[in-house]
């Protein structure tokens, strides 16, 4: 059945460079399983040994380097802005740079379970339209769950969904 989907599809598949009965594979440094996505430890650890930046050209390489990390990073954009502002270029007070810098190295070595609590593993964000403000609470739960289908749908194919929310349906 899975060959003549290939067929159809026209998907080849390399024997020698496919692995098949795995729990889990790596791939773009991470580990993909179905315990769900998480930074490979080893790259991670990296992330957590770095020592504050010396100079604003290291902080922008050192939020450069998280861009594609920062869709994993709950408000990634409000944490980063402390650093994004000039302030270790001007030598100002560094405390709140400091406490940001430990929190977005904190934030990136977390995979989907951290001392026996269950953490995102994506965000996403949309903003309403001036219709939309006017919604019900539950209406506007809908369009985030709809939103949340959307935007993880490869991740959610073929599982069970169970949601989550504040408020009764």
């Amino acid at each position: 059945m899975a060959r003549k989907h290939r067929t159809n599809c026209n998907i080849s598949v390399s024997l020698p460079k496919s692995e098949f009965g795995k729990r889990s594979i790596s791939y773009l440094s991470h580990v993909i399983s179905a315990e769900g996505i998480r930074a490979i430890p080893k790259v991670a650890k990296g992330g957590i040994d770095l020592s504050f930046p010396k100079s604003h050209k290291d902080v922008l390489s050192f939020l450069g380097s998280l861009n594609y990390y920062h869709k994993f990073i709950e408000y990634f954009l409000v944490v980063a802005e402390v650093l994004y502002e000039d302030q270790i270029h001007q030598e100002r007070d560094l405390s709140r740079a400091h406490e940001s810098f430990e929190l977005l190295k904190r934030k990136i070595s977390l995979g989907q379970e951290y001392n026996g609590k269950i953490h995102p593993v994506r965000y996403t964000r949309r903003v309403l339209n001036d219709a939309e403000l006017r919604y019900h609470i539950a209406e506007k739960g809908v369009i985030a769950i709809l939103r949340a289908l959307q935007v993880f749908r490869t991740i959610l194919e073929g599982r069970r969904v169970i949601i989550y929310t504040r408020y009764p349906f």
